[in-house]
């Protein structure tokens, strides 16, 4: 869902391989129950996309990209392109966040040096031990 209003936070939640599809449906979910209640409301709606990263070429500024954990244990090290978009991103104003094995696309976008950074208990020394 998107939206023209101006002043509307936009998120992205990307999907990118091996990413728990349950987080994204999930996150995708709660921001359209979001909308719903804003229509209600009559104030304006969020604006959001899911993104795979074969469509990260046509794609306008974003104000939060969310990073939703991962089950299959990649860990993002050959996502070159999506490295290079989050960089972007994050250089135009973007919030970031991630979830679990979502800061590791963060981490090799080198967007971690000197942050207080989280993730899941299980891949925590895994986390150190690449940044």
């Amino acid at each position: 869902m998107t939206s023209n209003v101006p002043n509307v936070p936009s998120f992205a939640l990307i999907a990118y391989e091996g990413v728990q599809m349950s987080a994204v449906l999930g996150l995708e979910d709660l921001l359209g129950m979001a909308n719903r209640f804003a229509a209600e409301a009559g104030v304006p709606q969020l604006s959001f996309k899911v993104l795979s990263t074969t469509d990260l070429t046509q794609l306008h500024q974003f104000d939060a990209i969310v990073l939703p954990p991962n089950l299959t244990g990649v860990r993002g090290d050959k996502d070159k392109a999506l490295h290079r978009w989050i960089k972007q991103q994050h250089a135009g104003g973007a919030s970031l966040c991630s979830a679990c094995a979502g800061a590791f696309w963060l981490g090799h976008a080198g967007l971690l040096d000197g942050r207080i950074v989280t993730t899941h208990w299980a891949l925590e020394d895994e986390l150190k031990t690449c940044f």
